[in-house]
């Protein structure tokens, strides 16, 4: 579950819900949940197409979120996604990281998990984009832009 965009989280729950209701004979018979359920998948494609098109997928899917840049925590971002510095550390530790200056940047991912990207090759670009608070990375980590 910790792959899910947040519409995808909230549709399974609705889908557990749907179908317990259901089974278990409460008031929505067994046809309005078999109406209930097609009209979430309904909805689920219907998203799944939304996500081809940049406004669609903004709309859809949660923001990446720079959490790090450099030895430097990014405590304004920290806070916004609620990630804790003790859970960052965790992180890290589990990435193998054991020492700050390792780290060019940890963005927390679209899809809750957490990226570590280390130092010694150029970050290219395209990597960041969409990434808020990207352009806090210091150069030095960044691959030059190419004309």
């Amino acid at each position: 579950m910790a792959n899910l965009s947040s519409f995808d989280l909230a549709a399974v729950v609705a889908f557990g819900a749907v179908i317990g209701r259901a089974i278990l004979g409460y008031t929505p018979t067994l046809a309005a949940g078999a109406l209930g359920l097609v009209t979430l998948l309904v909805l689920q494609a219907l998203t799944g197409q939304l996500r081809r098109f940049p406004r669609g997928r903004a709309a859809v899917n949660n923001k990446a979120y720079l959490l790090m840049a450099g030895e430097e925590f990014i405590t304004a971002n920290l806070k916004r996604t609620h990630v804790s510095e003790s859970e960052l550390l965790s992180r890290l530790r589990l990435s193998g990281v054991r020492n700050r200056s390792e780290i060019a940047c940890v963005v927390l991912e679209p899809t809750g998990q957490i990226s570590v990207l280390r130092t010694g090759v150029p970050i290219e670009p395209e990597f960041l984009e969409n990434v808020s608070g990207a352009e806090l990375i210091p150069k030095a980590f960044l691959a030059p832009h190419e004309a």
